[in-house]
């Protein structure tokens, strides 16, 4: 799930995946997947979410892939991107289509370690987070 923390806004000195888990969303209604025009880069993320919220789930690896857009001209820009990280001495492994983070382009990700210590695990997870802008309308995803 795609979701953009208006009250969040890129800087370089920013701890991304820090900054979302320490005030994270519990559950689908409260998902921000809207970025409007910006005078200054935004943030949003993607999470691993599980419709139940029942249980915790631990998982090792993950894909996900970027639609059609036009970078730099269909209402936003990626400016930074990278992963969210797992527990140490966990290693994540990434490979990524030959333009990523670009139009039609995707990564998968997995990780060495078979522990569930150091592991991704929880639900409505930050996994990797984009920093960009928004030029026009409406923003990103709609």
């Amino acid at each position: 799930m795609a979701h953009a923390p208006s009250e969040l806004a890129y800087t370089v000195d920013l701890d991304i995946c820090a900054e979302y888990a320490a005030a994270p969303i519990t559950s689908c209604d409260q998902q921000v997947n809207r970025i409007d025009i910006a005078d200054q880069p935004m943030v949003w993320y993607v999470l691993l979410a599980w419709g139940d919220g029942s249980e915790t789930k631990y998982w090792r690896g993950f894909e996900f892939g970027l639609g059609d857009f036009v970078a730099g001209t269909s209402g936003h820009l990626i400016t930074q991107h990278g992963y969210c990280p797992v527990p140490e001495p966990a290693t994540v492994l990434t490979m990524e289509t030959e333009n990523w983070p670009g139009p039609n382009e995707g990564i998968a990700m997995s990780v060495t370690s078979t522990s569930e210590a150091e592991v991704w695990s929880g639900n409505f997870k930050a996994m990797y987070w984009f920093a960009g802008y928004a030029y026009s309308a409406g923003g990103l995803w709609e």
